[in-house]
């Protein structure tokens, strides 16, 4: 296919499917998302689930960054990683959220940052995904199983 003839198809395809970058459900009654992609039927590949994840990532690393511009390069991967793995969860308003343990982060006590974040209502409800996480930041221990594909 000539980039000419794949670009006429998109421009076709465009208009008449439209181009959504949330789901929606389509006048199929599927899930849908970007330029007609049936995520019920299709879903997306590897190399999308990648490239969905690398933005995530990214996204959740420069929060981090702005949340802690003196610090950052000085915490460890483990740290770091822990710090990440929550906001990607909470999001980034939601671990703003946690002021008391971002001021123990700074401060490196380890104490109070596993007190604020025990005591949270995430904590409450992600349970162990909590207890590892803390781990991270707090002990800078990975205990986090081997495998890929674990949860």
């Amino acid at each position: 296919m000539t980039p000419e003839l794949r670009a006429e198809i998109k421009r076709q395809l465009t208009h008449d499917e439209g181009k959504r970058f949330k789901p929606y459900v389509c006048s199929a009654g599927k899930l849908t998302i970007g330029i007609g992609r049936n995520l019920e039927d299709v879903g997306i590949s590897e190399a999308t689930v990648d490239q969905l994840f690398t933005e995530d990532l990214n996204r959740c690393l420069i929060h981090a960054q702005r949340l802690f511009p003196h610090h950052w390069d000085t915490f460890s991967d483990l740290r770091k990683a822990g710090i990440i793995n929550m906001i990607f969860n909470l999001g980034a308003v939601g671990f703003s959220q946690f002021k008391n343990m971002i001021e123990a982060i700074k401060q490196n006590d380890l104490k109070r940052i596993r007190e604020h974040g025990a005591a949270s209502l995430w904590a409450h409800q992600v349970k162990s995904r909590a207890q590892r996480v803390l781990t991270l930041i707090a002990d800078e221990i990975d205990i986090y199983p081997n495998t890929e594909n674990a949860k």
